[in-house]
Parts: structure tokens; C-alpha cells; sequence
């Protein structure tokens, strides 16, 4: 299929195109004690309602649910004690809404990585800017496009 896309329940569906900006934090985090922490917590259900909702919604403005998730993981974060949302990584997030996007810390939080998404070519580029202007390391990805057939006897 290329792209990126939605998988649930087995069926994938084609998600709007977008061009996820990867930004390195800094400071690594340890996954594991951060999922069991998670796990640990009582009455997760509305975190769990309320995240699916934004993924429901995610293809129809990718850039106004991803800051949505942002919202609702840092309120979950509150809510758990859970140590999710580093200076490091709160400071991206500030930086793409300068530029008209969202941002979040991708996975468990506490470091690594965060994943930023922007209405517009230019938005995003104006971004990574000002990341290289302050010393801040993104991390270059390109998302894949669909496969395609190649006929072998026209490769000779």
C-alpha cells in the first residue's frame, strides 16, 4: 500500500498523506518501567475511550489529533504519576505550534524521540529551520510509497 496506514482488526486502510518530522529529544528513556508503570493504573478507561476517539478521527486533521493526543497523554501522565513529558520534549511541542503544527513524544515518553506533523510543506520546512538553527537533531524519514511490479525481462 506505501504511505502510512491505519491497521485494526486485520484491515488497513490508507491514511491522508502526511510527513511525520522525527526529532531526537536528546536523552534516551527506558520503555519498559514506563509501560509497567501505565499498566499499573487504575481506571484507565477514559484514557483508553478517548485516545481511540482521536484515532478514529486522525485522517480527518492529522496535525489538530495529533495535539490532541499530545493533550491526553499528558493529562494520563498527571493522572498516573507517570513521568512522560520531558523540558526536552515539552520544548518541541512549543516549537511546532510556533510553526502551525503539534508535536508529541513518540512511544513511552520520558526522552527519545518526539513526532511532529504540520498543515504544510512550507510550515514544516520553516521547522526543521529553526531545529538546525538551535542545534536540535531531526531525524530524516521517508515514508515509503506503494510497491510496484517490475517486469523482469525489461531489466536486461
Amino acid at each position: 500500500m506505501g504511505g502510512m496506514i491505519r491497521v485494526q482488526q486485520g484491515a488497513a486502510t490508507p491514511l491522508t498523506p502526511i510527513r511525520p518530522v522525527v526529532i531526537w529529544s536528546g536523552q534516551s528513556a527506558q520503555t519498559q518501567p514506563r509501560v509497567e508503570h501505565y499498566l499499573s493504573a487504575t481506571n484507565r478507561d477514559a484514557f483508553v475511550r478517548e485516545s481511540t476517539e482521536v484515532v478514529n478521527s486522525f485522517s480527518d486533521d492529522p496535525v489538530a489529533m495529533l495535539a490532541e493526543n499530545a493533550l491526553l497523554l499528558m493529562h494520563m501522565s498527571v493522572e498516573t504519576g507517570l513521568p512522560y513529558m520531558t523540558p526536552s520534549l515539552a520544548s518541541i511541542g512549543t516549537l511546532a505550534k510556533q510553526f502551525g503544527g503539534a508535536a508529541k513524544p513518540s512511544g513511552a515518553g520520558g526522552g527519545d524521540c518526539a513526532i511532529a506533523l504540520f498543515p504544510d510543506p512550507d510550515a514544516e520546512a520553516a521547522f526543521v529551520a529553526e531545529l538546525d538553527r538551535r542545534g536540535r537533531t531531526h531525524i530524516p524519514i521517508l515514508v515509503a510509497g506503494p510497491a510496484g511490479l517490475v517486469n523482469l525481462p525489461d531489466m536486461v
